[in-house]
C-alpha cells in the first residue's frame, strides 16, 4: 500500500476508474450468472484480454475467472466501488497521503487479482510482478522413469511462472524438467 503512495494522482485516478469499471464487469458477470440460477464450477469465457491503461504495467486476461471467488468477494467488490466511484469519475480529487483511500484501492485491486488469478499492478509499483497471470506448479515425485515435467508453456505474453520438481530417485533414461518455455515474454 506504502508504494502506491508514491505513483501520483493522474496514476492512481486513472487506475482507480480501471480497477471501478472492472469490479463493474465482474458483478454484471455474477448478476446474469444468478439470475440464470446456476453457479458454474468453472466460468465460461466472456472477457477479453484487456489492453490496460498506462497506469499499469502488463496486461489482463479478463476471459477467465474463479465463480467462487467472485461469489465470496461480491459485497467486498460492490462495498468497495461504491466508496471509490466519486474519485473514479473525477467528482473528488484523489489524495495520495491518504491511507485510508489507498487502503480501499489495494483491498479493491487484491480482490480483482484474487477473483481473476492474476496481477494487477500499477506502472513504476517495485516489489511486484507485472500485471498478468501467475502460475506456480509443483511436481513432487518419488521415483521418474521417464520424464517429469513442472510446467509447460507455449505462448504466455505476460506474468509470473514459478515451477518446482523434487525427485527423490531418477532412474536412467529418465528427465527432470523444472519449465520448459517458449516464447514466454512481451
Amino acid at each position: 500500500m506504502d508504494a502506491l503512495a508514491v505513483l501520483g494522482v493522474p496514476v492512481l485516478t486513472e487506475g482507480v476508474r480501471f480497477l471501478c469499471e472492472q469490479a463493474k464487469e465482474l458483478l454484471l458477470r455474477r448478476q446474469r450468472t444468478a439470475a440464470e440460477g446456476a453457479v458454474p464450477e468453472a466460468a465460461e469465457p466472456e472477457g477479453e484480454r484487456v489492453a490496460l491503461p498506462p497506469a499499469f504495467s502488463g496486461s489482463l486476461d479478463t476471459t477467465s475467472y474463479d465463480e467462487q471467488r467472485l461469489i465470496r468477494a461480491a459485497d467486498g467488490l460492490l462495498e468497495l466501488r461504491s466508496r471509490l466511484e466519486n474519485y473514479s469519475a473525477g467528482l473528488v480529487p484523489l489524495d495520495p497521503r491518504s491511507p485510508e483511500l489507498l487502503g480501499d484501492i489495494d483491498r479493491l485491486r487484491q480482490l480483482l487479482e484474487a477473483v481473476y488469478g492474476q496481477s494487477i499492478t500499477f506502472a513504476g509499483e517495485a516489489g511486484r510482478p507485472a500485471s498478468g497471470a501467475r502460475l506456480r506448479a509443483v511436481v513432487d515425485v518419488e521415483r521418474v522413469v521417464g520424464e517429469a515435467t513442472g510446467t509447460e508453456i507455449r505462448r504466455m505474453r505476460g506474468g509470473e511462472v514459478s515451477a518446482e520438481v523434487r525427485a527423490g530417485q531418477v532412474e536412467a533414461g529418465g528427465r527432470v524438467v523444472g519449465a520448459r518455455i517458449e516464447d514466454f515474454g512481451e
